[in-house]
């Protein structure tokens, strides 16, 4: 296995990786009543709207306790780029 294979397939990795991108599955889910969702979908093909995503910004404060404005997550409407702006602000 090459070093660089072997670093992205470590459990703590995985975890990380895989923890919060599962956490925001779960979140659509119950949010948009709707089975399976991928980190490939989006919220407003799903669909979600404008008051569907302001539960959505407050189950993420309440989750992550981070504040997102309504703008970014309009703009991250998919759930890999909004599991991208959660770690960014939570690293910040």
């Amino acid at each position: 296995m090459t070093p660089l294979l072997q670093q992205r397939t470590t459990p703590k990795t995985v975890c990380t990786v895989g923890t919060l991108e599962a956490k925001l599955i779960e979140i659509w889910e119950n949010l948009l009543q709707t089975k399976p969702i991928s980190v490939e979908d989006d919220f407003f093909d799903l669909g979600g709207n404008s008051l569907l995503m302001m539960v959505l910004a407050a189950e993420i404060e309440k989750q992550f306790s981070i504040k997102l404005p309504l703008r970014l997550l309009v703009y991250a409407s998919r759930l890999e780029d909004l599991a991208k702006i959660i770690r960014q602000k939570k690293s910040d």
